[in-house]
């Protein structure tokens, strides 16, 4: 089955029995944050914050699962949704609002956002997951291309993938993989 999708995306959705697993990373190159050495790439965790290890941990594992409109849900392998809002959280139920994932002004690089909320997800010097807001002069559609915080790359997982908590379409935990997997 082939899936055509409006823009390229630098994702797989998940979509019902094929989950694809990421890491989002961020690069600190320039901020100087005490927490992420410069240059360095930062890993977000379920907890919303970015750390300097790479792990094969449920905290720092992603999928991006297609609401049917054009926008994703961004949730943890611990089950933790990113929920677009003045605040950026976490929860465990899915958000009524989705993300929007587009390239940014940096080459393989991508920005994600909501409009409706106003919202845009921006890696602060502490490396916490910020709403950076949403400013409509700064791109078509909106979104802070420019901003070195708010630029995220995504990083495919390589392996095997046993999910722990329990998912609406299925009534038991499942385990997939991921074949093929690469760096966007």
């Amino acid at each position: 089955i082939i899936t055509a999708y409006a823009q390229s995306l630098p994702i797989v959705p998940s979509t019902n029995g094929n989950d694809t697993w990421y890491y989002i990373c961020y690069n600190e190159t320039g901020r100087n944050s005490p927490q992420l050495p410069n240059g360095s790439w930062g890993y977000l965790t379920d907890e919303l914050v970015f750390t300097v290890t790479q792990e094969e941990s449920d905290a720092q594992l992603w999928k991006f699962v297609d609401n049917g409109s054009g926008g994703y849900q961004i949730v943890s392998k611990n089950g933790y949704y990113i929920v677009p809002a003045a605040t950026i959280t976490k929860n465990q139920a899915a958000p009524d609002k989705a993300w929007t994932i587009e390239e940014s002004a940096t080459a393989g690089l991508y920005v994600i956002y909501n409009g409706d909320v106003p919202s845009q997800i921006h890696a602060n010097k502490d490396t916490r997951l910020v709403n950076w807001g949403y400013n409509s002069e700064s791109s078509t559609s909106g979104a802070r291309k420019n901003d070195a915080g708010c630029n995220f790359k995504f990083i495919e997982f390589e392996g095997e993938i046993e999910v722990n908590y329990p998912i609406d379409e299925y009534e038991e935990p499942r385990v997939g993989t991921t074949p093929n997997a690469s760096e966007w």
